[in-house]
């Protein structure tokens, strides 16, 4: 992940170097590289700016791990819907090819294999993204019951407030 930072920058000759805020011509958004290395990003006429800019990067960052979370829990999910389909083979899917009906009792229990099967792939990023909605959701009817209230209660909104929090962690195994 790359680190960013945001510096005040002067140009003296055609060379820039890094200042104080105060005596900043510009402000430069820098990342930082696995090795340790600055490179600019983009220049920027105020702090404020280019730290709004940092933040977009950061976010980026945060969304491109989620995808690559999100990217092995499908390839896993392929991988085990292979043991599916080769459970239903082996269950007698193969002699329906030849137009042979399944034995009696072979699809309840082709399916529950198959549920089986799937119930052990762990789907942690999906799960994470899946709470976070919901918090915010919850949240979203706070706002929503908060901005309507006649009467000013805020314990609704701080009791959704902290069932939020409570969606945001991570499930306990069988629950």
């Amino acid at each position: 992940m790359t680190e960013y930072y945001v510096s005040g920058v002067i140009e003296i000759e055609g060379t820039c170097g890094r200042v104080t805020d105060e005596d900043a011509e510009f402000f430069t958004l820098y990342g930082k590289d696995d090795q340790g290395l600055s490179q600019c990003i983009a220049d920027f006429t105020d702090r404020l700016s280019a730290e709004a800019a940092m933040q977009v990067y950061q976010e980026r960052d945060a969304l491109q791990q989620q995808v690559n979370a999100l990217a092995a829990e499908v390839e896993c999910m392929r991988e085990q819907s292979e043991v599916v389909y080769a459970a239903g083979y082996n269950h007698g899917h193969l002699h329906t090819v030849d137009g042979i009906a399944y034995a009696p009792g072979v699809k309840d229990d082709f399916y529950h294999s198959a549920l089986q099967v799937m119930a052990e792939v762990e789907t942690p990023a999906t799960d994470a993204i899946k709470r976070q909605w919901m918090a915010e959701g919850v949240e979203q009817f706070a706002a929503f019951w908060e901005s309507r209230c006649r009467h000013n209660d805020t314990f609704v909104g701080g009791e959704a407030s902290n069932y939020a929090a409570q969606l945001r962690q991570p499930e306990e195994k069988g629950q």
